[in-house]
């Protein structure tokens, strides 16, 4: 190897049987004369024993986790659209609240204001030249 490689690395290459034989030979010696080093060993062992027991294909956790994120996702699509509907929905009624609020308690003067300047304005669109609008 070019880089000695660390202590847990050189272990758990050993264990997966990537070490050159050199490298193996060094692992095996000190295992044979440092304890600790042995039970790092036992303990990665132990460790790749316990995750090969794991049941392999009956499990699809990427599976489950992505129908999990998909239904909350949707979930909370759903939440945003009933926020926003229930907005505008309140917008529309506050500007018909509005509009109604004006019109029954506007001085009638003033409505036959508007009504006048809405006949003009209606007189006007009838009578326009080409692209031009006279207001007069």
């Amino acid at each position: 190897m070019n880089q000695p490689l660390p202590n847990n690395e050189l272990l758990t290459a050993y264990l997966d049987n990537e070490l050159s034989p050199e490298d193996r030979a060094r692992v095996e010696q000190r295992l044979t004369t440092d304890a600790e080093y042995a039970a790092t060993l036992g303990a990665f062992q132990d460790v790749q024993k316990r995750l090969q027991s794991l049941p392999k294909g009956s499990i699809d956790v990427r599976r489950s986790v992505m129908k999990r994120v998909g239904e909350q996702s949707r979930v909370a699509v759903r939440e945003r659209q009933s926020n926003w509907q229930a907005a505008a929905w309140a917008i529309a009624s506050l500007a018909a609240l509005l509009l109604l609020g004006l019109f029954l308690f506007l001085p009638e003067t003033e409505l036959a204001v508007v009504q006048k300047d809405a006949a003009e304005v209606g007189d006007a669109v009838a009578r326009k030249d080409g692209d031009e609008v006279a207001l007069d």
